[in-house]
C-alpha cells in the first residue's frame, strides 16, 4: 500500500522538476528501494 503512494509521489515530483532533478529523484528512488528491500530480507532471515 505504501509502495504505490511512494511511487506516485516520486513520479509526480519528477514531472514537475527539471530534467536534472528528475534524474536525481529517479536515482534516489531506486537507491532507497534497494536499501529497504535489503533490510526487509535481512529482517526475514534474522527471525
Amino acid at each position: 500500500m505504501g509502495n504505490h503512494t511512494g511511487q506516485w509521489r516520486s513520479s509526480t515530483m519528477a514531472e514537475t522538476a527539471s530534467p536534472e532533478n528528475a534524474r536525481i529523484l529517479a536515482f534516489l528512488a531506486v537507491f532507497y528501494r534497494e536499501k529497504i528491500g535489503r533490510e526487509e530480507r535481512e529482517k526475514e532471515r534474522g527471525e
